[in-house]
């Protein structure tokens, strides 16, 4: 997307439209709605869950002209168009996420075939170096 697009797809986003956001630079985006707009904020709704399990609601606010944080400059937050592409990338990074919210919280049984059986089953998506040996 050039610049010239990303600016004429933020001039025309209103409330209710789907966008999406990422934090900092690197972080995992996030999908929110446009909630409100000024002539110089767009400001999008989201929600998420806390580890606790409640579910938070708030607001970020991005710069219309060019849709960043306020304040940041381009290292910062800033929203994204959404496209088939980029659903597809942040239900990855969210699905990975999760795993490995899972993995460090799996509370792991003592019975040895129990054990095997998850050892074979993740087996496949561990690194080549990382493999462990069959037998101890």
């Amino acid at each position: 997307m050039t610049f010239d697009s990303h600016r004429k797809w933020l001039s025309e986003l209103k409330p209710g439209d789907e966008v999406y956001c990422s934090q900092e630079f690197g972080a995992p985006a996030f999908r929110a709605k446009v909630a409100r707009r000024t002539k110089t904020l767009i400001i999008v709704a989201h929600k998420f869950r806390r580890l606790d399990g409640k579910v938070v609601e708030t607001e970020s606010r991005f710069r219309a002209q060019d849709g960043h944080t306020p304040g940041t400059g381009y290292g910062g937050g800033h929203l994204i168009q959404p496209t088939d592409e980029v659903r597809e990338r942040v239900e990855i990074a969210h699905l990975k996420a999760r795993v490995n919210f899972l993995r460090n919280h799996i509370s792991t049984p003592g019975d040895k075939p129990t054990l095997l059986a998850m050892i074979e089953a993740l087996q496949p998506f561990v690194k080549e170096e990382q493999i462990v040996p069959k037998e101890v």
